[in-house]
């Protein structure tokens, strides 16, 4: 049988549907995603990341690190418009 997802980051889905699946006997022979986000998911899925096939790969993205207080002189991925959690403006274009 197959896994297939669309985005595979931390691995706690797959890793989730790979323990339901061979709970009721199901043998896992690929896990297929579009990409894969960081490799967190590597340790995550120990042995069975082996079985997985990407189209891609992607680095990790924290839109909070991206959106960067003013204070630090890197606020250059926000506009004055709308509120956010890290500066008072919302991210719009990352």
């Amino acid at each position: 049988m197959a896994i297939v997802d669309d985005v595979i980051s931390t691995g706690a889905s797959t890793g989730t549907a790979l323990r339901l699946l061979r709970g009721v006997g199901a043998e896992i022979v690929v896990i297929g995603t579009l990409v894969t986000e960081a490799s967190i998911w590597r340790t995550s899925l120990g042995e069975d990341a082996s079985m997985v096939r990407a189209l891609g790969s992607i680095p990790f993205f924290d839109l909070m690190d991206r959106a960067v207080s003013s204070k630090t002189g890197r606020d250059n991925c926000t506009n004055d418009d709308a509120p956010s959690r890290s500066s008072g403006r919302r991210v719009t274009n990352l």
